[in-house]
């Protein structure tokens, strides 16, 4: 077996493990902290969870990473025309969660392209809709902190949190110091 059959039979491996929703090691999945990209890198990833985890990578994932499974938090194909959605295909995603569908959007890219027109194309644009929606239509809900860490009177989401506990700590220290 060669080196470069190996290295198939392992991508093979990675990606089927992936497919059945397994998470895959940061070694595996050539997962970096810093990614030289300010366009590619984990915030802006479909996979990347805030404040630290993804669906794909095992562990604690830096905004700033990178790894070879990074996709586009965003469509890159624009769309020629506005989707409408017949009131008779309306509900046809209900029972299928935002994971589904984005899964079976990236089974039919990776058999493409398609051509415009096609069954594919289209099933794809309706597909992006469906995810879209299932997103809130981009809006991004931070997950609030389960109490009041900064000790300012109120629970607000944990970025705020984390950042209200460090200006108090930073304040503390250099009320010492004076």
């Amino acid at each position: 077996m060669s080196v470069n059959d190996i290295k198939k039979y392992k991508t093979i491996l990675i990606e089927n493990q992936i497919a059945s929703g397994g998470k895959i090691s940061k070694f595996e999945a050539n997962y970096t902290d810093h990614s030289n990209s300010k366009e590619n890198q984990c915030r802006y990833c479909n996979h990347f969870h805030n404040p630290s985890s993804c669906d794909i990578v095992l562990g604690l994932i830096s905004p700033d990473g990178l790894c070879d499974h990074f996709e586009h938090g965003y469509l890159d194909e624009k769309w020629d025309t506005e989707t409408n959605v017949s009131p008779s295909e309306k509900g046809k995603y209900k029972g299928k969660t935002k994971d589904q569908l984005k899964r079976e959007y990236m089974r039919l890219k990776k058999s493409g392209p398609h051509h415009k027109g096609s069954p594919e194309y289209e099933k794809m644009k309706e597909l992006s809709f469906a995810i879209r929606a299932k997103s809130n239509w981009g809006a991004v809900k931070e997950k609030m902190a389960d109490k009041d860490y900064d000790k300012d009177g109120r629970i607000e989401t944990e970025k705020d949190e984390v950042w209200g506990s460090r200006l108090r700590a930073a304040k503390n220290a250099k009320h010492r110091k004076e």
